[in-house]
């Protein structure tokens, strides 16, 4: 995350290209830690950090597909909360008695809709409708388990 932070401001493609690989590296993390063993202590803190990881690395993305005009705002804050929502509804699902990763995605998406909600307020909706969709999925997926 250090190394995200420095190259963040001045190479944003560098910088979303990092983060992709961290989400990336956090998300088999999580998926591969057995809540069975460390529970509190390792796929609890992995969940919460995977899913934010999901969450900030699509967000980043977003940024750049808006950013360089390959997307409109709304089309690139639209596509990317379908991504994360599509990514977090099956690592949930492939983790079920971890709700963790959920809880920060829908965390995260609150976010996304506060920030959006005076500039871009189809993107707020969307986002509040995804941490909807989400924290059910989370909910379903614990009870099932």
């Amino acid at each position: 995350g250090t190394a995200w932070l420095a190259i963040a401001n001045g190479y944003p493609v560098t910088a979303t290209a990092a983060i992709v690989v961290m989400a990336g590296f956090a998300l088999w993390a999580f998926l591969q830690a057995s809540p069975a063993h460390d529970r509190w202590l390792l796929s609890a803190p992995l969940g919460l950090f995977a899913g934010w990881l999901t969450a900030a690395s699509m967000v980043s993305l977003g940024v750049i597909l808006a950013g360089y005009g390959w997307l409109s705002d709304t089309g690139a804050a639209l596509t990317m909360l379908a991504v994360i929502l599509i990514v977090a509804v099956v690592v949930q699902l492939r983790q079920a008695s971890m709700p963790s990763y959920s809880v920060s995605v829908v965390w995260a998406s609150i976010g996304v809709a506060a920030v959006s909600w005076q500039d871009n307020p189809v993107a707020a909706y969307a986002a509040l409708i995804g941490a909807g969709v989400q924290a059910g999925v989370a909910l379903w997926a614990f009870r099932r388990r």
